[in-house]
């Protein structure tokens, strides 16, 4: 069993017994990772899994709590730097997590001008911004997109990459360009997994000097381009009329968006009872918006029976 499958069956027992009654605090984060000689991870990993359950609930300024709060973000040129603004001179924000290429799930691209603006705003309030990069090999173009971090000059933005996206999901290896929280990261690194997979890190070092991976990628990027445009032309051929679908410029995402009526949840489920899966919107919102939109993976081979599955969309949408 899992460390922290244990941790939260343990506190199970506890409040089925009563030793922890309803209003009472649980040990922070802090005080179970050093009693149980636990990661911080695996302890937060815990109590996300009883929160799930309903087991125990966040309170704010009691302790553990994770707060989110969504910026809007165009398909087109990505997040709402406007609306950002606004959160940032009205709450006392930490931190910033945002995919600035090919973002999951719109697959939306921020321009070079934008990103510059972004680091300029978030400079002024001292706000240090997590750049989830991994999708930036994935371009379709000519020329890689400049990340956030080229225009950084005070050390307040995380790049984080990795091989999972573009090379094999297994690794599980990635890295991060963390500037001036560099050695606090690397601290974090060790207390949560002491080490990556040694003989993993090896394998790709030498695919890499090999020039393996560049050729790997420029494969790849020519394989989701083409399979981009099938996915689009089979949309277009099988769905009712009123969707609206973006075009992004890499990645292996689309995203539709159908008129208010179409319950996407609803379509999703039937979707599973035919041997497919899309992904609803609301599944990316912490507020459960986007209720009438879609995600479409086609990182996968594009075959006829991909075909048939958009069919099989197209059917359930229009019922």
């Amino acid at each position: 069993m899992k460390l922290y499958q244990q941790l939260a069956d343990d506190l199970t027992v506890l409040i089925r017994q009563g030793a922890l009654k309803p209003g009472d605090r649980v040990p922070s984060v802090r005080e179970t990772s050093r009693e149980r000689g636990m990661s911080p991870a695996t302890v937060i990993h815990a109590y996300e899994l009883l929160e799930g359950q309903g087991l125990i609930e966040t309170r704010p300024r009691s302790g553990y709590c994770l707060k989110a709060i969504e910026i809007p973000t165009h398909p087109t040129h990505g997040i709402d730097l406007a609306y950002l603004a606004r959160i940032l001179g009205k709450h006392p924000v930490r931190a910033c997590w945002f995919m600035t290429s090919f973002q999951n799930p719109l697959g939306a691209l921020v321009p070079d001008e934008a990103r510059q603006e972004l680091v300029q705003l978030l400079e002024l309030h001292d706000v240090p911004l997590i750049e989830d990069d991994v999708y930036a090999e994935l371009y379709f173009g000519s020329r890689r997109p400049k990340s956030t971090k080229a225009f950084d000059h005070k050390g307040l933005v995380l790049n984080c990459g990795s091989f999972s996206k573009s090379l094999a999901p297994g690794y599980r290896i990635g890295w991060v360009a963390a500037g001036r929280f560099a050695r606090s990261v690397g601290r974090r690194k060790v207390m949560s997994s002491l080490s990556t997979n040694i003989p993993a890190q090896e394998a790709i070092a030498l695919y890499l000097r090999q020039g393996g991976y560049d050729r790997h990628l420029g494969v790849l990027r020519r394989t989701f381009a083409t399979q981009q445009k099938s996915a689009l032309q089979a949309l277009h051929a099988h769905l009712p009329p009123g969707f609206t679908v973006t075009q992004p410029q890499g990645g292996y995402f689309l995203w539709l968006e159908f008129p208010e009526h179409v319950d996407a949840i609803d379509v999703h489920r039937k979707a599973l009872e035919q041997g497919f899966s899309i992904a609803p919107g609301p599944i990316f919102s912490a507020r459960r918006e986007f209720a009438h939109c879609l995600r479409l993976n086609y990182g996968h081979e594009w075959t006829t029976a991909s075909e048939r599955a958009i069919k099989s969309l197209g059917a359930i949408v229009r019922s």
